[in-house]
């Protein structure tokens, strides 16, 4: 009859003794890359090699963007270089 008992503090000693998970940090953003936008509209465009998603539009078309997303995106001819 007892081992009833002993189950549930087993139970209740293996569920009080869980480590903590701690978060994982968010990337520490690198160095930028400047662009401008010369499309009309807004659009979301994800970086190739970066990954990130990038949302731009004609009435903000100044960019940071991650340097090794550059080429690709300069590329595809929605973006260009500041003079």
């Amino acid at each position: 009859m007892s081992c009833c008992g002993k189950r549930r503090e087993a139970l209740r000693q293996a569920r009080a003794f869980q480590p903590t998970r701690l978060p994982t940090p968010a990337p520490v953003p690198g160095p930028r890359a400047a662009l401008l936008f010369t499309g009309r509209g807004a659009y979301l465009v994800a970086g190739p090699a970066s990954k990130e998603v990038y949302h731009v539009s004609a009435g903000r078309p100044e960019l940071a963007v991650d340097p090794r997303d550059v080429t690709a995106l300069v590329g595809s001819g929605l973006f260009r270089l500041p003079a």
